[in-house]
């Protein structure tokens, strides 16, 4: 399985400190200052501009109090990372019975699952819907509710998981354990049930659903189930219905469990149409472009590890750029960003490129900044370390 490269951890808390106007700084003697940074690399173009790429350097505590307390910062806001929201969606029909090495199937997601909530932040919000979670009622004519192939009176919506003992993290381990595992597989009606739970919640930060299947999909959208819910049905209406869903920003992670090895190309084709595809992947394979379990020689140890790379990419490290005071506007080229843990500060390069590993941007719509992947990921090892971000000093790309 090809490793995505996101860390698990607790998000930090972000503090803006926002100023405008160009400034002068008197430990530099009037000028912008210096801070050498080598751990990215820049090219300078024929007409000067910086080609910015991202990386890193530490920052000495007497540059750092030039960010904080120069005369270009003379106003400041607090914020923190926008809020993260996962439904799981998680495929509980009877082939989950099925045994890998000794163990269930569905033991072993279980098992899986329980762990994976057990390590994200107590402000990530989760939700689950297992499927079907009851006996589904067979109809192969017109469409019926949802409700008559999928549990969704069982559904738990995304909320914040909490820290006591009886908050939503043990409420979505009490229905994991609690799973009615039945025939039929009716997929799409639980993937369109979870998105349709997103909606109703008014979701306003970063959406992410994780499906969860170990084979073809019998029962259609509208819970139409034919003469057998052991006959398979289009899967094609899944990748749409998850493409939209990217479309208004809702992400899909796909995991592929034993038993999916025939339905390989449309679940990597729904990774894909659901943002989450990394480079190189292919739905022809062999490097298909969702977590492929069929393969993996201990699939309870690939799936932990593949558990733990979705979760440190849910993890948010999306921050909003505060309003600045009336009459005033932010520079985009003078942005600075500074993270500082319990082994001191670095400052964050910006980084220009599509899919940038490290370093920041800027959101595609221009209203925030987000931390690139590998920089998220160990930002999000250290729940006491605090992002800064300085506005209105000259943007550090390249080494000065």
């Amino acid at each position: 399985m090809t490793s995505r490269g996101s860390a698990v951890g607790a998000m930090a808390l972000a503090t803006f400190i926002v100023a405008c106007g160009s400034g002068d700084d008197d430990d530099n003697n009037g000028a912008t200052p210096k801070l050498k940074t080598d751990a990215g690399s820049s090219t300078l173009g024929g007409d000067g501009s910086v080609a910015a790429e991202g990386g890193t350097e530490p920052i000495s505590e007497a540059d750092l109090e030039t960010l904080r307390n120069g005369s270009c910062s003379d106003w400041s806001a607090t914020s923190t990372a926008l809020p993260s929201s996962l439904m799981l969606v998680v495929d509980v029909s009877s082939s989950m019975n099925e045994r890998v090495g000794g163990r269930t199937k569905w033991e072993i997601t279980r098992e899986a699952l329980i762990a994976a909530l057990n390590s994200l932040p107590a402000t990530t919000e989760v939700g689950l819907l297992l499927y079907p979670n009851e006996q589904v009622q067979r109809n192969g004519g017109g469409s019926q509710d949802v409700s008559a192939c999928v549990n969704v009176d069982a559904m738990i919506a995304p909320a914040a998981l909490g820290d006591g003992a009886q908050g939503q993290r043990q409420l979505l381990i009490d229905e994991l354990q609690a799973a009615d595992l039945q025939q039929g597989t009716p997929t799409h009606d639980a993937v369109w049930a979870a998105l349709d739970a997103f909606a109703q919640s008014g979701l306003t930060g970063n959406g992410f659903v994780l499906l969860i299947t170990d084979g073809q999909p019998t029962v259609a959208r509208g819970c139409v189930s034919g003469g057998s819910l052991g006959s398979g049905v289009d899967p094609e209406p899944i990748v749409a219905e998850v493409d939209d869903a990217a479309n208004r920003g809702i992400r899909t992670f796909v995991i592929g469990s034993p038993g999916s090895e025939n339905e390989r190309e449309w679940l990597s084709s729904a990774a894909r149409s659901g943002g989450t595809a990394y480079a190189g992947c292919s739905d022809t394979g062999p490097d298909y472009c969702h977590f492929d379990m069929t393969t993996q020689p201990d699939f309870s140890t690939a799936l932990n590890e593949a558990l733990a790379q979705i979760a440190g990419s849910v993890v948010s490290c999306s921050y909003p750029i505060p309003e600045p005071p009336a009459g005033e506007t932010i520079d985009p080229n003078e942005v600075n960003i500074v993270y500082t843990s319990g082994e001191g500060s670095v400052l964050i390069l910006r980084n220009d490129q599509a899919d940038c590993s490290v370093g920041w941007q800027y959101a595609t719509d221009g209203t925030g900044i987000v931390l690139c992947s590998e920089t998220c990921s160990a930002v999000s090892q250290e729940s006491s370390a605090t992002v800064e971000l300085f506005f209105g000093c000259e943007s550090k790309t390249t080494i000065l």
